[in-house]
């Protein structure tokens, strides 16, 4: 599991990004969120997750926990 801070979320949009303890930002998604089940995310929350390739080729946060 990696460990990061949300660096922000847009409720509205239903997406944001996660800073992790090294490396570069992760795409949070909105499913993501409500599959762990944890609420909303607000910016500086502690998570740890999982990274992933989502089907855009991107770095996503998945099996979501708090911190």
């Amino acid at each position: 599991m990696t460990h990061g801070i949300v660096k922000w979320f847009n409720d509205l949009k239903g997406f944001g990004l996660i800073k992790p303890d090294s490396g570069r930002d992760i795409f949070l998604h909105i499913s993501d969120v409500e599959i762990a089940g944890i609420g909303l995310p607000g910016q500086g929350q502690k998570l740890k997750f999982s990274v992933m390739t989502d089907r855009f080729g991107r770095e996503s946060a998945s099996d979501l926990t708090l911190a």
